[in-house]
């Protein structure tokens, strides 16, 4: 029901997810099946937030990589 309340209605924000999943601690019935995107573009899936450690995987930085780092990688990807 996410994915199709996106793409009619769009999202709050262009670099924030349009719904995200907050599982209980039991877990969900049919697993990921209940968040995706189904036909439509994997844009408008939802983005599950994890209990431990990162909310999200994969925003951090990985070891390793610090701040100036990634910055200089970035410039350098945009030239």
């Amino acid at each position: 029901m996410g994915s199709w309340v996106t793409y009619g209605l769009g999202s709050e924000g262009k670099d924030l997810p349009g719904f995200v999943v907050l599982s209980s601690a039991g877990g969900t019935s049919a697993g990921v099946s209940n968040w995706s995107s189904g036909f439509l573009p994997s844009v408008y899936q939802g983005v599950p937030f994890r209990r431990q450690g990162d909310p999200i995987i994969n925003v951090a930085n990985p070891p390793g990589i610090d701040g100036r780092m990634q910055r200089k990688s970035l410039d350098l990807l945009g030239r």
